[in-house]
């Protein structure tokens, strides 16, 4: 079972975040993280995540983020304050498959994954 499925949205946002450190312009690192903010009900620094990468991409890329990663967000925004349910894009709660550090150091062979 994943992390968020498990209700450790802690070390899901900890595992995503150092995901993204690793490869920052990765969209599906980003997604992790953005995903791991939603599934703790922490929308402002969702938000706050998917701006920071747009303006990164836009900057070393020149590119805009997926349409799926802005559809996302969109669906953040618009989602009641006080919504228990997060189903966001058509993915049900715990759908986020985040890898806890160690898998994440050996999927990426990183030794920064391990010295967490």
């Amino acid at each position: 079972m994943c992390l968020v499925g498990l209700g450790r949205f802690g070390e899901a946002v900890d595992a995503a975040l150092l995901a993204v450190s690793a490869e920052p312009l990765r969209e599906s690192a980003q997604r992790a993280l953005i995903e791991a903010h939603v599934a703790e009900g922490n929308l402002a620094e969702a938000h706050r995540t998917y701006i920071f990468y747009r303006n990164l991409v836009r900057r070393e890329l020149g590119v805009e983020p997926s349409s799926d990663l802005s559809v996302l967000i969109r669906g953040c925004r618009d989602r009641p304050a006080d919504s228990n349910s997060w189903n966001v894009s058509g993915r049900q709660p715990g759908s986020v498959k985040l890898l806890d550090t160690a898998s994440a150091a050996r999927h990426t062979g990183s030794a920064a994954f391990n010295q967490v």
